[in-house]
């Protein structure tokens, strides 16, 4: 197993033609640039082959689909995560990730919440509000664990 984790929840434009303003740059742009040439009639399902590809390009890196943490293991002095802990249902298999450096990508913030790091549920707009109003807001559309 590699030495990294990546879970990519990445945008890139399905069904959206490629532009020449306003360009995202990056890795971003990158995707939408290999998914144009590949993907001429934006096929979702070809879009994933795009995502494959890059990440069968990449060295010391472990692809894994349908999983998310369970939990983490903190070095108690420094409070640094030294193992995080990730489940696949699909597998039915348990991921010890050890690493020098975790970031979370994981779209909801799941890896930080479990290394009880603080949080929000809501976004900036809506919580400016909630706190300018008084009142609570329902939260209809949520998404993530």
């Amino acid at each position: 197993m590699g030495r990294s984790l990546e879970i990519s929840r990445l945008f890139a434009g399905r069904g959206v033609p490629l532009q020449t303003e306003a360009r995202e740059g990056g890795i971003c742009e990158e995707i939408r640039l290999d998914n144009s040439m590949a993907n001429p009639q934006f096929c979702a399902e070809m879009l994933d082959l795009t995502f494959l590809d890059k990440f069968r390009g990449e060295p010391n890196l472990t692809l894994l689909l349908n999983t998310w943490f369970t939990g983490v293991k903190k070095d108690a002095k420094t409070g640094e995560i030294l193992v995080a802990y990730a489940e696949s249902q699909l597998s039915q298999k348990r991921f010890d990730i050890t690493a020098k450096v975790f970031i979370d990508c994981t779209g909801d913030g799941r890896l930080g919440v479990e290394a009880g790091c603080q949080w929000t549920q809501a976004r900036p707009v809506d919580f400016k509000v909630f706190h300018r109003r008084r009142t609570p807001l329902a939260f209809v559309h949520v998404i993530g664990t």
